[in-house]
This record gives C-alpha cells, sequence and structure tokens, in this order.
C-alpha cells in the first residue's frame, strides 16, 4: 500500500480570541483532506466545550455518530444537526484541547464523510465521531467553532491536503 503524502495548504495561529477559524478557497487537487486543531483552556472549571465543524457555510444535511470514554465512564448516540459536531471532551484550566478532522473525498460529486478525534492533552477523556454531509458539492470552505464560547490566543489550526 503506498504511503500518503501530507502536504500544508493553510496555517493559523490566533494572535487575539476568535468566535472561530475558516479555512477557504480549498484547492481541489488532492484527495484528502486534514485538519489539526489545538487551542489552551477556555475557562477556569470548564467542562465540555463542543467544537464543531461547517462546510461550504451550509447549515442542513449532517449526520453523525458519537463515541466517549475516559476510562470509567462512557457515551454514544447518533444525530442529524446544522453542522459537525467535532468534539465532547472534558478539560480543565491546565488542559488543552487537541483534535483531528478527516475529510475523504472532499472534490468528488458524492456525499462527504468525515471522522473527527478529540480529547482534553491531560486528561483522558476522548471522543470520536463519523459524520456525513448530504451534499455533493465540493468542499470549498471549512469552519470551525464553538457555540458559546470564543477560541483564545494560542489557538493553531492546520490544514493538509492529502495525495496518494
Amino acid at each position: 500500500m503506498p504511503t500518503s503524502t501530507y502536504n500544508l495548504i493553510n496555517s493559523t495561529t490566533l494572535v487575539s480570541s476568535s468566535t472561530g477559524i475558516t479555512f477557504s478557497g480549498i484547492d481541489q487537487t488532492y484527495r484528502d483532506l486534514r485538519v489539526t486543531f489545538e487551542f489552551p483552556a477556555i475557562l477556569a472549571g470548564q467542562y465540555s466545550v463542543n467544537v464543531y465543524i461547517r462546510l461550504n457555510g451550509s447549515t442542513t444535511a449532517y449526520k453523525w455518530v458519537y463515541m466517549r470514554g475516559n476510562g470509567s465512564a462512557m457515551a454514544s448516540y447518533a444525530q442529524s444537526d446544522q453542522q459537525f459536531r467535532a468534539n465532547a471532551s472534558t478539560y480543565t484550566e491546565t488542559d488543552r484541547y487537541t483534535g483531528v478532522f478527516d475529510f475523504f473525498d472532499y472534490s468528488t460529486n458524492k456525499y462527504k464523510s468525515v471522522l473527527t478525534r478529540g480529547a482534553g492533552f491531560g486528561t483522558v477523556d476522548i471522543s470520536s465521531y463519523a459524520g456525513l454531509w448530504s451534499n455533493t458539492s465540493a468542499v470549498t470552505s471549512i469552519e470551525i467553532f464553538t457555540n458559546t464560547y470564543t477560541f483564545p490566543p494560542g489557538t493553531k489550526a492546520n490544514l493538509y491536503g492529502i495525495v496518494g
């Protein structure tokens, strides 16, 4: 099996608070996309800051399933929504959230699938999602946001194109 090559398309690090990060004008020459994402704690004593993903600004046709565990408890469910939910990790003011979002066949004329994995670095709480965007349009923009908070300075996001 050939090895995939990851090419950095875009990278951003916030120097001030922001409600979200958007990658737009995404190059359509790759097979798949990967977004890596990391942010420091948003609030002292915070619990489960949800991170969401929206494609092409669309607020329809998202479906996802979810698994979450922390070593002593677990949860799972499925939902249709206005965006993909990308994490449900629990963490505190000393942790960092990290996430990886994989988008498959993003430029083809078929429904788009995504896998996400997220965790509060410093805790054992992890979550994983599998999602489907029931839209055949090529993905030209990816928005990462929360519904309640702003991302603090130091938040980092990278967009990679995957060849092979």
